[in-house]
């Protein structure tokens, strides 16, 4: 991250009237809509920044760091396409991008989209950072004007799934939007039922909008019915953990996860007498 201090911002911005941005953007709120303010009733930034002549704490600490070597632990390698759903104000995004990645953002906040593109415009690297201010589930809209389908060579879900309200069709959208080879990293809470989905709905106090929880079994299966495969799980922390899926290729839902046809509510012997 010492690619993003104050030194090497673009030419043409302005030192301290940069600082002014950066600094007066925590506790304001960004419009009035209400699509809007229901997630954002305050700005935080996101993960902490030091620009060198001053820093910023975010919610988010150290986090981008962490899950980078969690990641790379197990073997991944940050290179290519890179798509980082919910960015925030880009600390992963930024991270991403100066370890020579191309990085398309995702963030439904548009206010932290706006922050993030405006980073990676005072940093000169707008051609290698871009972030699109939407929902996850918008993908596929946008996909008809903008080329994303079977781009990308990783798709980075960290700290998001427990927030969609459909976690398996969000998991589809993952493996329509990765080349064949490509991986899935998520990062997630999960539940302590084993071989549960909880639901909590949208919105309950301490959860932060948070729809539901899977446990680890669950999370395994609903990345196998949407076609990934060699789907590794581990612990990470208390009611925590990460996957990594693989898109070896194209398969349709209906034939993701099954290897055999199956039928309810009756049974075939090999004579074919039911």
């Amino acid at each position: 991250m010492g690619r993003y201090t104050v030194e090497h911002l673009a030419e043409g911005v302005d030192l301290e009237e940069f600082r002014r941005h950066i600094e007066s953007l925590p506790g304001t709120v960004h419009g009035d809509d209400p699509e809007q303010t229901m997630f954002e009733n305050e700005f935080y930034w996101g993960h902490n920044h030091d620009f060198g002549t001053f820093r910023m704490k975010g919610r988010q600490e150290d986090r981008h760091y962490e899950l980078a070597q969690l990641f790379m632990g197990k073997g991944i390698e940050f290179k290519g396409q890179v798509l980082d759903v919910g960015c925030w104000t880009g600390g992963t995004s930024l991270l991403l991008a100066a370890m020579g990645c191309e990085v398309t953002g995702v963030e439904e906040v548009v206010h932290y989209a706006e922050v993030a593109n405006y980073l990676a415009a005072a940093f000169g690297i707008q051609d290698r950072l871009r972030v699109i201010p939407g929902s996850l589930y918008d993908i596929p809209a946008l996909s008809a004007s903008v080329d994303l389908v079977g781009k990308f060579d990783l798709a980075l879900c960290a700290g998001v799934l427990y927030h969609v309200s459909d976690p398996l069709y969000a998991l589809r959208i993952l493996f329509e939007l990765l080349r064949d080879g490509g991986k899935v990293l998520i990062e997630t809470m999960t539940s302590g039922m084993e071989g549960y989905l909880e639901y909590y709905g949208p919105q309950v106090p301490g959860l932060g909008y948070c729809w539901f929880t899977l446990s680890p079994e669950v999370l395994r299966r609903m990345m196998e019915d949407v076609g990934f495969v060699s789907v590794q799980y581990e612990d990470t922390a208390f009611l925590r953990g990460m996957a990594i899926g693989t898109r070896e290729r194209h398969v349709g839902m209906n034939h993701a996860g099954m290897p055999r046809p199956v039928r309810f509510g009756w049974h075939s012997d090999e004579s074919g007498q039911s």
